[in-house]
């Protein structure tokens, strides 16, 4: 596995199996809408949050994750 500089790359079929995924490195946002959370003295709020966030490491973000999206998703839900 390695990360590819900035640049043009060419493949070629059938010598090595070869996968590029890209990433989007730019800042991100991402609407968590309607998440109901409770109080310690037991009210319920309803919530809508807007994250913003960045990749910081292409590798660690396709190896690790299913999505970065997706996994930051599930952690504001």
């Amino acid at each position: 596995m390695k990360t590819l500089t900035p640049g043009q790359y060419a493949f070629w079929k059938n010598v090595v199996g070869s996968k590029v995924v890209e990433v989007d490195m730019r800042e991100q946002a991402l609407d968590v809408s309607g998440q109901e959370i409770m109080t310690a003295d037991k009210v319920t709020m309803r919530m809508n949050t807007l994250v913003t966030y960045r990749i910081t490491d292409a590798r660690k973000a396709v190896t690790v994750t299913d999505g970065a999206k997706h996994s930051l998703y599930r952690e504001g839900s």
